[in-house]
């Protein structure tokens, strides 16, 4: 209950918020677009008071309740002072056989929503990248009452941007749990599905169409597959999408709102993932574009209007989450911090300039949902098939569905942007350009082995809404609005009833075989609450520790990257951990741990060398060689006296040891 509180605290001001600023200047925006402008201004407020509350270590169950309910009983007066001078709305034509489509096709939806927060309370945190950085930085900035530089083996907890965990970590604090953790995805999925209808909204109207949109978006298997676990994709999707829809209309119309908008979702995307600089880029240069355009033809900004906007983007990058590039900057000397030569992982590598990913990658994708094997997409040019797990949320795939529209789009975009009317035709090209730019300069991140770009859909699925709303959506636009009766409406229904219905065998099949979070799993959780055996990964030291360790004892961790910190807190999240240093090749464990352990499997997992491409992953994955770093702890404490070692798995380079009573 104080949970739900502590959120609709942040709503009602995000709402307020909203409604002040459409008031301020711009057409009056639709259903669709205000109530995604309202969940954006709601997250940006909940974000920066997050940061606000860091340096004086004040992010805190009271600190944070406080501010909720403030920002809450503000937006609460603003919001009954402007309905006061609220605006007549035209209503638009709906028919009794338009209500009763509407709830046909959102009934799938609000139950897949019942769903994932049912399964999201009595799941653990149970996937790779939560028990690794996700969780366990948001942890260490709730026990330290705000973000701060953690040193850590795996650069994601230190150098990685923190916006997710920050929003984690202020859950933490206030429900002092992780069970309604996962919730958080579950608002970026609904967050992402509103803005994907603003988009339909804006560029055909408002309608029924919109919910083909909405529908193919929320049923993709990758967007499932995120909508109720511990990840930040969906968070950057939405905020991706966002950006799009504002900096068209801004580009139509020339109004802040929109252009304000456009700033705070860019700088809360680039707050929560590297792949915001990408938006940027694609940001900068089409808008660029239309504003040479827009010089040409006499137009001249006042410098006070330049000075705000550069003073209002600055502030947003800073407040929503870029401040912690800064603070890498100082500790790493590099903006982005990552490793450019990770020698105790000699698996790992960065960069980007593949440019036959832009190729390659797409094509996959399309094939993907075709495979007849639910681990492997066939490579025809390469004579061979890639691992591609389809039920795992770092790789999966958008859906069969989605190939056929990639297959249309085409013809689909021609004859829809002739079709309609010319007032939203310069939104949608800028719109599109900028989804078209940023996936151009996200494709050629360079991965390896080749074909480790399998995960990469998790980091495209903001391309979603633009292939849904130039196809289907205007599809079902064309016949809804012009035909008003007859079998020709008929077929603009079935539009809408047909996206259900994929939604609808997406999410039965995806919701029984989810790797990480299958209904089986979940069924089993509910009936052991407080369920504490993973579904995958049962042989980590962390899920041993898990077991073992009393229910404050001092935990000092050997990581890596990809190591399962989290199980170490424990069940309740009260064990203190801290991590083993090597300096100099020599082993310094904490004196207050009461148990070590060692997980560093990366490269035994990734590190064969002959794991050229992803074809080789059968034989080769798990085989790899271990570093020195690697083992430096094992072979330490195997032979000291003061630890007994309790735990071992050669095979994936787990152990743990307990500190002899003295």
């Amino acid at each position: 209950m104080i949970l739900a509180l502590f959120v609709t605290g942040w709503l009602l001001g995000g709402h307020a918020l909203s409604t002040w600023l459409w008031r301020r200047g711009g057409a009056a925006p639709g259903p669709m677009e205000r109530a995604t402008s309202s969940m954006l201004l709601a997250t940006a407020l909940w974000i920066a008071t997050a940061w606000l509350l860091s340096p004086p270590a004040l992010l805190a169950r009271g600190p944070l309740l406080a501010a909720s309910a403030i920002v809450g009983m503000a937006g609460v007066a603003v919001s009954r002072k402007l309905a006061a001078h609220q605006q007549p709305q035209i209503p638009g034509r709906w028919t009794a056989t338009d209500t009763a489509v509407l709830g046909l096709a959102c009934l799938p939806i609000a139950l897949w929503l019942g769903y994932v927060l049912w399964r999201g309370w009595y799941l653990p945190v149970c996937h790779h990248d939560a028990l690794s950085y996700h969780m366990p930085k948001a942890v260490f900035i709730a026990r330290a009452g705000g973000y701060r530089w953690f040193e850590a083996a795996d650069f994601r907890i230190s150098s990685y941007p923190s916006n997710y965990e920050m929003l984690a970590a202020t859950v933490l604090a206030v429900d002092r749990s992780d069970r309604a953790t996962s919730a958080l995805s579950t608002l970026h999925y609904v967050f992402l599905l509103l803005g994907s209808g603003a988009l339909a909204e804006r560029w055909w109207g408002r309608g029924l169409h919109v919910l083909a949109a909405v529908l193919l978006v929320a049923g993709a298997p990758v967007v499932l597959l995120h909508s109720g676990t511990h990840k930040n994709d969906l968070l950057v999707a939405g905020m991706f999408v966002a950006a799009f829809v504002w900096a068209g209309r801004w580009a139509s119309e020339r109004r802040p709102p929109a252009l304000l908008l456009t700033i705070v979702a860019t700088a809360i995307a680039v707050g929560t993932k590297p792949q915001g600089f990408y938006l940027i880029a694609a940001l900068g240069a089409v808008l660029s574009v239309v504003c040479l355009d827009w010089w040409r033809k006499d137009w001249r900004p006042s410098p006070r209007h330049v000075l705000a906007t550069g003073a209002l983007t600055l502030g947003s990058l800073i407040l929503l989450g870029g401040c912690a590039y800064l603070v890498k900057l100082r500790h790493t000397g590099t903006l982005f911090g990552l490793p450019a030569d990770d020698t105790a992982n000699h698996s790992m590598s960065f960069g980007w300039g593949d440019l036959t990913n832009l190729l390659e990658v797409p094509a996959l994708l399309m094939l993907a949902p075709f495979s007849s094997k639910a681990t492997e997409v066939p490579v025809p040019w390469r004579h061979a098939s890639w691992f591609w797990p389809r039920y795992e949320l770092y790789f999966s795939h958008f859906g069969a569905s989605f190939t056929v529209l990639v297959l249309a789009l085409p013809v689909a975009a021609f004859l829809a942007h002739r079709a309609a009317p010319s007032s939203a035709r310069r939104e949608r090209v800028v719109a599109s350009a900028i989804a078209l730019l940023a996936l151009a300069l996200l494709l050629p991140m360079r991965m390896r082995p080749v074909g480790f770009f399998a995960y990469f859909p998790r980091f495209m699925i903001f391309v979603l809404p633009i292939i849904a709303c130039w196809t289907a959506a205007p599809a079902a636009s064309q016949l809804l609005r012009v035909h008003r009766s007859g079998w020709l409406r008929a077929g603009g229904v079935s539009i809408v009833l047909a996206s259900a219905a994929v939604f609808v065998v997406h999410a039965l099949d995806y919701g029984e075989h989810d790797t990480f979070s299958s209904f089986a799993y979940a069924r089993k959780a509910a009936q052991h609450d407080r369920y504490r055996v993973l579904s995958a990964g049962r042989d980590r030291a962390g899920s041993f520790v898990d077991r073992v360790a009393g229910r404050d004892d001092v935990v000092a961790v050997h990581d890596g990257m990809n190591t399962w910190v989290y199980p170490a807190f424990g069940r309740d999240l009260t064990r203190p951990v801290v991590f083993v240093r090597t300096d100099g090749g020599h082993v310094v464990v904490p004196p207050e741990a009461r148990w070590v352990m060692v997980d560093r499997s990366w490269n035994r997992v990734w590190g064969h060398p002959d794991l050229k491409d992803m074809g080789g992953v059968g034989r080769y994955l798990g085989r790899g060689p271990l570093s020195t770093e690697d083992t430096i702890v094992i072979r330490a404490l195997s032979s000291d006296p003061a630890f007994e070692l309790v735990y071992l798995n050669q095979g994936s380079n787990q152990a743990v040891f307990r500190r002899r009573d003295r």
